[in-house]
């Protein structure tokens, strides 16, 4: 396996969810996908989805997780170097890096200088492309309460627009926002979820091909957005029980790991869906 050769790009995508408080104190059943129950009496989140462009190259009109391709920056070894002036140790960055004999392909490296280990440069990777999709920027907070992550808060739309598209054209900007903000990008509330390689025979959705690492986040609320409008065309924050019904019912199109990692946030283990 450490010898083949890799014909696909290597990605990160970010499942991110936000509290939202139910709209009923009482709590119903789940109920079957298909009879489409008020969702927002049931559970106390919502998912992050994006309308890929129509002109888009790669899965054209699908609604999907923000997400894409490891850059060059997320290996540099500045990040390490900010780490460590920000008081993050190598012990503290260890701790991310999964020590399992099966791990994802694109976890093994053909370049031996790369100065980041990949649990970590993928994790910046999801935190870096979440930015540039949908502005949402994640950071540790020090006064934040249990697992949820935190989004920063811009002064203003404007500001936030222009610094999503530095991050855009160029991935090194995102370090460079990190240190004028004088925060650390929130690398540890990121949880590893699945690897999805992208088939040889979905040809109607393009012909490239992606290895990606799905990575799972909680915040408290639901930030301020702004969109990449040159590749998404559509954000919304929506239950998953909505999204799956909109998709069964061929209102809007999934790709299957968005199906499946919906459902899998829908129908936590021990609930049949």
């Amino acid at each position: 396996m450490g010898g083949m050769k890799k014909i696909w790009r290597e990605a990160a995508s970010l499942i991110l969810t936000a509290h939202t408080p139910r709209t009923l104190s009482v709590v119903q059943s789940v109920l079957p996908v298909q009879d489409s129950p008020d969702w927002s009496t049931i559970f106390d989140y919502q998912v992050l989805m994006l309308r890929r462009s129509s002109k888009s190259k790669f899965m054209p009109s699908a609604y999907v997780f923000p997400g894409g391709v490891l850059s060059k920056e997320d290996l540099s070894q500045d990040w390490m170097n900010y780490f460590q002036r920000k008081g993050r140790s190598q012990d503290d960055l260890e701790e991310l890096v999964l020590d399992k004999p099966d791990r994802p392909l694109l976890m093994s490296s053909e370049d031996s200088k790369e100065a980041v280990r990949r649990d970590i440069a993928f994790r910046l990777t999801a935190i870096r492309e979440t930015f540039e999709e949908s502005g949402i920027l994640l950071y540790m907070d020090k006064n934040k309460e249990g697992d949820l992550a935190s989004a920063y808060t811009f002064s203003e739309e404007m500001e936030l627009e222009a610094l999503r598209k530095k991050v855009h054209n160029d991935p090194s900007e995102l370090l460079k926002l990190y240190q004028e903000l004088d925060l650390i990008p929130d690398l540890w509330s990121l949880t590893e979820w699945s690897d999805w390689l992208t088939p040889t025979d979905l040809h109607e959705q393009g012909n490239r091909r992606f290895d990606t690492l799905f990575y799972l986040c909680n915040i408290g609320s639901k930030p301020e957005t702004v969109l990449d409008k040159a590749e998404i065309s559509a954000l919304d924050w929506t239950y998953p029980g909505t999204i799956l019904h909109q998709f069964y019912s061929r209102q809007l199109w999934l790709a299957p790991p968005q199906v499946y990692r919906v459902k899998e946030i829908l129908y936590p283990p021990g609930i049949q869906g």
